[in-house]
Order: structure tokens, then sequence, then C-alpha cells
């Protein structure tokens, strides 16, 4: 075993780039899905911050961690929350059932 840690950029954007996380109540419901998410898997959430239309998430996971799974577990497990409990976000911005935020996303490890 060994003490090295990632550390894992993650930006990503909402389906369709639609701003989302101007809606107050929306912005916060996420934050709270991402930061119990990361509990959950053991992840250690360094910073989470939202802009109109995007993500940013600097987390902190052992390295054999595939970062496309956390992405994967993120979008996911947020989207359906947030679906759940604002239904017109599916209805009114058209947004996909694959995920809250859309394809374009990135995560860059860093090696600590």
């Amino acid at each position: 075993m060994t003490d090295e840690h990632v550390y894992y950029h993650v930006v990503f954007t909402v389906t369709y780039g639609k701003p989302v996380f101007l809606v107050p109540e929306v912005d916060a419901a996420f934050k709270d899905l991402v930061r119990e998410l990361s509990h959950k898997q053991g992840w250690l959430l360094i910073e989470l911050e939202t802009m109109p239309n995007h993500v940013h998430l600097l987390i902190e996971k052992a390295p054999w961690e595939d970062p496309r799974q956390i992405i994967k577990a993120v979008k996911a497990f947020t989207a359906r929350r947030l679906f759940a409990q604002f239904d017109w976000l599916r209805r009114d911005l058209s947004l996909s059932t694959s995920g809250l935020p859309a394809p374009g996303t990135n995560a860059t490890p860093t090696r600590h």
C-alpha cells in the first residue's frame, strides 16, 4: 500500500448548457447531493463550485479509482434525484434522462 493521493479536478457542464444553477433551490440541492454521495463513497470533497451552467469539483481519492466512474456516479446520482425533486427540470429545460451534466466532462488527476 502507498500513501499516495490523487486529486481530481472535475469540470462538467449541464446538459444543453442550461443555466440551472441560477435557481437557488436547484443549486443548494445539487451541492447537498454531491456532499452526500462523496460521504457515501468515501471521497474527500475538497471544493465544490457551481457556475450557472457548469460545475467544478476537487476530490481526493485513491489513485486506483477511475475518475470516469466518479464522474458517472455524480452525474447519475444528482440527475436522478434532482429530476425527482424538481420535475420541471426535465420538462421545462428539456434535459436528457442520461444525466444532468452533459457528456463534455473533464477530470484532471494530480498526484501528491
